[in-house]
């Protein structure tokens, strides 16, 4: 699960408030992944078993670095305070779920929280692929005779978490004379389209309509796009 580092810090501080008794290494903890068999419908992109605690009745707590290691033991009489201090370290919606699920199957009752509604799911590279074929540029390109042509853009420092990139082509890209056209980016989590040399969100009737019903298949809430919509293009540490 992908942590901000504002959050990883949250969670961090907040573990360090449970007064619990640490045992240190020198060296970063090796997890031995067990596949879930079937996958969990509700968490399909968690492919892996939770990790059994090493002493029975006690929630295990890892912590691991390039520069070593730490666990510690939490009685299970503990977990749904401790839990329910730590759930404020999230902002990011996946997380959240994510975190309240878990939460949900430990026992730990969630106000508000419905375990059974699943997370919405990524726009796929094809269907980014659509939008940016129904891009204005696009269009007006073909009505003047070109046969565009598009290619996903690779860019180091690009935010390929969030977004597709793809740089589209006056007439085939490998033809002479192609030359590009534009660059463009569509949200993973959004269907969001936009222009990356104007920086903005990109409409048209047929871009919106299309949009609309990526994001009903994708079950995209108007939470979920609040939160991911202006998500950066390029990675923050760039």
């Amino acid at each position: 699960m992908w942590l901000s580092v504002e959050e990883m810090k949250r969670l961090a501080e907040g573990l360090a408030k449970l007064n619990l008794i640490w045992t240190e290494s020198g060296e970063p903890m090796v997890f031995q992944k067990e596949p879930r068999v079937p996958p969990d419908p509700l968490l399909p992109f968690v492919p892996w078993k939770p990790i059994k605690p090493r002493r029975e009745g006690t929630m295990e707590i890892d912590v691991t670095s390039n520069g070593g290691s730490a666990v510690a033991d939490l009685p299970s009489e503990r977990v749904c305070g401790v839990v329910e201090q730590l759930d404020g370290a999230f902002t990011t919606p996946t997380a959240i779920n994510i975190f309240r699920s878990e939460r949900d199957e430990w026992g730990c009752k969630v106000p508000g929280f419905n375990p059974h509604e699943t997370l919405p799911t990524y726009v796929t590279r094809s269907e980014a692929a659509i939008l940016i074929n129904l891009l204005p540029l696009a269009s007006d390109l073909r009505s003047k005779g070109s046969d565009i042509d598009w290619e996903e853009l690779e860019l180091k420092g690009l935010n390929e978490r969030d977004y597709w990139f793809f740089t589209i082509y006056n007439g085939p890209r490998q033809a002479k004379g192609s030359a590009p056209a534009g660059r463009f980016a569509v949200n993973k989590q959004t269907a969001d389209v936009w222009g990356m040399d104007s920086g903005k969100m990109v409409h048209s009737p047929e871009i919106d309509a299309v949009e609309a019903v990526i994001r009903r298949e994708h079950k995209t809430s108007a939470t979920w796009i609040d939160y991911y919509r202006n998500h950066p293009l390029m990675r923050h540490s760039e």
